[in-house]
């Protein structure tokens, strides 16, 4: 069944916080600026789907972006990475000065952009995700790897499994008087095996928007 899955992730990294409430004489400038917060928010979006998402698709009043809060200024807004250069991805400010847009031609399924945006929130409570798609409607949130070695953590417990039930699997060949014991353990084994690399498959985002993750 073709249908448009619009999903995004999003993060924040706070880097400075009540700076000058801390450190009197102390300030920090941002070209130019002076600033007492800054945080970094990197947002994703693509389409898990198989039927592409159009320019046409995404209405002119309600663009897919993100806004920061009232009282927070945006300090920066642009793309990362993108991996399909015939979408022609742009981000850039909205008339409303606190909300950063992402527009394109189409989004086939697994395409998407990674866009970054510095503002003078405190945390990822500042900012909120906005835009629709004609169809399915608001993006769905999907909670993905932030950073390379989570994913390598996993990946490794994956591994460790695999080698349990090959080890089970090795005392019931030697040792057939444990099999009782020993396929209640490979049953545990593979549950969670197959609990891991569903969550492996959740967390992990399309080829080529790794940048999301930072370091």
């Amino acid at each position: 069944m073709k249908e448009k899955l619009p999903f995004y992730a999003i993060r924040s990294d706070n880097i400075i916080r009540d700076l000058s409430s801390r450190f009197e004489r102390l300030q920090v400038l941002y070209d130019g600026k002076s600033i007492r917060d800054f945080t970094a928010t990197r947002f994703v979006f693509w389409n898990g789907g198989r039927e592409p998402i159009l320019r046409k698709d995404v209405p002119l009043t309600n663009p897919i972006g993100i806004r920061v809060k009232e009282g927070c200024s945006i300090l920066d807004a642009r793309r990362l990475q993108h991996n399909n250069d015939d979408s022609q991805f742009a981000v850039s400010l909205t008339d409303d000065p606190l909300r950063v847009k992402c527009e394109f031609e189409f989004i086939a399924q697994g395409q998407g952009l990674v866009m970054q945006v510095l503002h003078t929130g405190k945390s990822g409570d500042d900012v909120t995700v906005q835009g629709t798609v004609v169809g399915p409607g608001v993006p769905k949130r999907r909670f993905v790897f932030v950073s390379p070695s989570e994913r390598t953590r996993l990946q490794q417990r994956l591994a460790i499994f695999v080698m349990g039930i090959l080890g089970y699997l090795g005392i019931l060949y030697f040792m057939p008087g444990m099999f009782p014991l020993s396929l209640m353990a490979i049953v545990i084994f593979v549950l969670a095996l197959v609990l891991d690399l569903s969550d492996l498959r959740e967390k992990r985002l399309p080829k080529g928007l790794e940048a999301f993750e930072g370091a």
